[in-house]
């Protein structure tokens, strides 16, 4: 009989514990990072695309971009790698990164390139936006999506 007892306390204890280590089962909200998965990246969305890592701990995720975009109709299609020969380099939302090329702004100076298959640690409860990188303020000209898979 004590040997029950002990099992269900254990059990008890086990599903406390998990519950509140756990954000819930189905509580993934759209903005979170999953084990794998993608999502668009609008070329026109100044604010950028935020996802999470909503895990415990850093993750690392490899992101692999696919897709083409022109900062302005009847301008060069781009792919996530952008235009390293662009001469208003100075001017970009990240110009120490290549001209509109995509970017994931993980807050604090954590900036990236995506660059072609990109894996980067991310760590918990971190948010990413991703964008392309423009010109502040002219977004509202450009065509096109990139879209973004990932797994980690």
């Amino acid at each position: 009989m004590n040997l029950k007892k002990l099992f269900q306390g254990l059990l008890v204890v086990l599903l406390a514990v998990t519950l509140i280590f756990s954000s819930g089962i189905g509580s993934a909200s759209a903005d979170d990072l999953l084990p794998e998965g993608s999502f668009p990246v609008k070329a026109t969305n100044e604010a950028g695309v935020s996802k999470t890592n909503g895990g415990f701990g850093s993750l690392e995720y490899t992101f692999n971009p696919f897709g083409k975009w022109t900062y302005r109709s009847g301008q060069p299609e781009l792919d996530s790698c952008g235009d390293p020969s662009w001469s208003g380099q100075d001017k970009m939302t990240y110009p120490k990164f290549t001209s509109f090329s995509l970017i994931a702004d993980c807050g604090e100076g954590n900036v990236h390139e995506i660059c072609g298959s990109t894996t980067i640690e991310i760590g918990a409860n971190v948010t990413c936006k991703f964008k392309m990188n423009d010109v502040p303020g002219t977004y509202y000209d450009n065509e096109g999506t990139i879209d973004v898979g990932y797994n980690d």
